[in-house]
């Protein structure tokens, strides 16, 4: 299959093939085996056979419950959905003075420490069901922006997969570039748009503080392994995406 970076769709301005990164190992990322992505809710059927001809077989929704109801993900047949949230509240575009989306307002930071810290069973969670997808082929995940929660878990495989810091932050940061025509247009007309801002940008410091906090958990495998991405998963994880 080729090797092509952002995938260029109509209707989601933010879909990234993961491959390339050459890890401390001397390593790489195979392509055409992991995608990040905003959200695909607005996909038309062709721009769904795109995702199936690069070998897609798993779609992985990292959204609250609230807002896959609202925006319902309509993965085509043959391919396997998994909503696999990585807050435990809602979060209301609408209404950032509550829930997942006042915590982001007061410390994005804090935010994405605390899906590591604070839940780890979603973050185990969705670890596991991305090992477990690219048994049967390619997987992608997503969110809305595809920077924030999608951003954590790609920066935790990365990780976890012994990427460098440096391209890590990378791939989180281009998120600001791509979703300028993305979800920035789609939210202009909105009333609290000055107050979504902050939550649009894509600050490589945010994914630094992260991978911070990770090489100071001397135990961070033992404690994914508690919640639900064992030893066996990392293993097939890195024998399925490395070479």
């Amino acid at each position: 299959m080729e090797c092509v970076k952002r995938l260029v769709l109509p209707h989601a301005a933010n879909i990234r093939d993961m491959g390339g990164f050459v890890t401390k190992n001397g390593k790489a990322v195979r392509w055409n085996r992991l995608f990040r992505a905003d959200a695909l809710s607005a996909l038309t059927e062709s721009e769904w056979q795109i995702l199936w001809d690069k070998g897609v077989r798993t779609v992985i929704d990292l959204r609250s419950g609230a807002e896959v109801r609202m925006f319902p993900d309509r993965v085509p047949q043959g391919m396997t959905f998994a909503h696999c949230p990585l807050f435990e509240d809602d979060v209301d575009m609408q209404n950032l003075d509550t829930g997942a989306a006042a915590a982001f307002r007061k410390s994005m930071v804090e935010s994405y420490i605390g899906v590591a810290r604070d839940t780890p069973w979603l973050l185990g969670a969705a670890l596991h069901t991305v090992s477990e997808g690219l048994k049967s082929g390619a997987v992608i995940f997503h969110c809305t922006a595809g920077k924030d929660r999608t951003g954590i878990l790609a920066a935790t495989i990365l990780y976890l997969l012994d990427a460098y810091a440096c391209d890590i932050m990378a791939d989180y940061e281009v998120s600001n570039t791509y979703n300028r025509d993305g979800l920035h247009k789609s939210l202009e007309s909105q009333a609290n748009y000055d107050e979504l801002l902050p939550l649009l940008n894509s600050n490589p410091d945010n994914i630094r503080a992260l991978l911070l906090y990770y090489e100071q958990q001397a135990d961070l495998r033992t404690d994914l392994s508690l919640n639900g991405f064992s030893e066996a998963d990392l293993a097939d994880l890195r024998a399925a995406v490395l070479e």
